[in-house]
């Protein structure tokens, strides 16, 4: 789950500049928000893969963290995005423009699949047993 995540990260950077790179001289404000949430989401999943490989105990609070921020990011980043939009530059976003069954899709995937993880995490003995590096 990490390596994919980390990858699709990379991706998401990547194809950002590919389709919107002229976007950033219109709105480069809201760019920097966008690259800043996926440079976030990069470092958590790189710390928890870390953590991970290093049997660390310090895991579960590691995911606990990248779980809040699937679960807040999006709707974060939404609210940011309109907020910056309407006062730096006078433009009125409705949130189902910004929506996509797409973007859900992915919120909703990550959002599950890391709270299942967190549990397992937080219940299973085996992670209790194996995760004992500080």
């Amino acid at each position: 789950m990490l390596f994919f995540s980390a990858m699709r990260v990379i991706f998401d950077i990547v194809m950002y500049f590919k389709n919107n790179g002229h976007v950033i001289n219109v709105f480069p404000i809201i760019v920097f928000i966008d690259l800043f949430l996926l440079l976030v989401n990069f470092w958590l999943v790189a710390w928890c893969g870390w953590l991970l490989a290093t049997r660390s105990a310090n895991i579960k609070d590691a995911f606990s963290l990248l779980f809040l921020f699937y679960l807040f990011g999006l709707p974060l980043g939404l609210i940011i995005v309109m907020g910056v939009s309407e006062f730096q530059y006078g433009l009125s976003i409705d949130i189902y423009d910004l929506l996509s069954s797409v973007v859900v899709g992915a919120w909703l995937g990550g959002t599950i699949s890391t709270g299942l993880w967190l549990l397992y995490l937080r219940r299973s003995r085996r992670v209790a047993i194996t995760m004992v590096n500080p």
